[in-house]
């Protein structure tokens, strides 16, 4: 069924106080112009999602109509904003929101004005907030605005396919931030983009000592690698690179072979062109790994023989014959002798996420 968000329709979420979860999604052509701007207060909802596949502004403010949201996605292919408090409007203003800007979950809600009204009691007014409760948190659009620094419970931040990012230095503040993730290919649902843009230095920069999870998927460049070999708190790097990209421009979005990062890696997924990195030979501390090849290389052999911490290793290849897979297998295990475990997959890379899972306590 479908349904038109207009203020009225929104409204009517007010009945149901209890609501733990909400999705909206909305496609081209199934309604003109968006109405989200009378979402109501929804003190009990953890987990919003809004999705938007045409240019709309999407604006969220989550205090103090929404104090308990503990997971938000919001991916658009127009402009978001999220606000960490904002102003609960009256009786009045509630009603006119409808002719406003595109918007969603700032104003109160007016069915519960009305309500309030009706029973003789004042007109709803927002008391002391607690700090935002959200810790998962799915941003994309064509540009984006937010201010980390007053998510201070954010742990798990996921940036899949944004065009400009404002807030990218107030990252720095988000100091319970544990996980990462960067995508500039659109595959999940916002817009596809080079990750060579300044917001992506600045954020990477004002990464928090707290974060342990990068991943990166995409196309960078070596400006960004470079602030990446600088970052010693990471456990666990993902790199996930555009298989468009040639192989000699794969090697520029490779951290330096002296970057610190190398020294404080646990474990390191490597889907890029460019072949394993040198900075390997200082990953004392690597436990696991894995990456795609074709052939292992007597490069790849000595690289790998000198981990001294490596226990397990996934190795992606393309062949699916089992001799190939023997044969690949019998000339890892033959040069790694430490290893505790050796995997060839083609498809499935769950092993390598369970054992990350295992050893970091958390899953990439």
């Amino acid at each position: 069924m479908e349904f038109v968000w207009d203020a009225h329709w929104l409204a009517q979420l007010s009945r149901l106080p209890q609501l733990r979860q909400l999705g909206l999604y909305c496609i081209p052509g199934s309604q003109a112009p968006l109405q989200l701007q009378a979402l109501p207060a929804l003190s009990a909802l953890t987990r919003l999602t809004v999705r938007c596949d045409f240019q709309a502004t999407l604006r969220v403010v989550l205090l103090p109509t929404l104090p308990a949201l503990q997971e938000l996605t919001v991916i658009s292919r127009g402009e978001v904003e999220i606000l960490a408090a904002g102003e609960v409007p009256g009786l009045q203003a509630a009603a006119e929101v409808a002719e406003g800007p595109a918007g969603l979950a700032a104003p109160a809600a007016a069915a519960a004005a009305a309500a309030a009204a009706a029973a003789g009691a004042e007109a709803y007014q927002p008391t002391a907030a607690a700090p935002c409760a959200i810790h998962t948190l799915q941003l994309g659009g064509s540009h984006v605005t937010v201010d980390f620094g007053a998510l201070p419970a954010l742990r798990d931040l996921s940036l899949l396919g944004c065009g400009a990012l404002a807030g990218a230095p107030t990252l720095a503040g988000a100091c319970a931030l544990r996980s990462l993730h960067i995508d500039g290919t659109g595959d999940y649902g916002g817009l596809p983009s080079q990750l060579t843009a300044e917001w992506v230095t600045e954020l990477l920069r004002a990464a928090p000592a707290s974060l342990q999870n990068l991943h990166m998927e995409g196309l960078w460049g070596p400006q960004q690698a470079a602030v990446i070999g600088g970052l010693s708190q990471l456990r666990l790097l993902t790199f996930d690179g555009d298989d468009s990209v040639a192989a000699a421009s794969a090697e520029d979005s490779v951290p330096p072979e002296d970057g610190v990062l190398w020294r404080s890696l646990r474990a390191l997924q490597w889907f890029n062109k460019a072949p394993l990195p040198e900075g390997l030979r200082h990953a004392t501390q690597l436990q696991l790994l894995s990456y795609s090849t074709s052939v292992p290389t007597l490069l790849e052999m000595d690289l790998l023989a000198a981990l001294p911490a490596l226990r397990c290793l996934w190795v992606g290849t393309d062949t699916e014959t089992d001799l190939e897979e023997a044969r690949r297998r019998r000339v890892l295990l033959s040069h790694l002798t430490r290893l505790q475990e050796a995997t060839l997959w083609i498809d499935d890379d769950s092993e390598f996420v369970g054992a990350v899972n295992a050893l970091l306590g958390f899953i990439s």
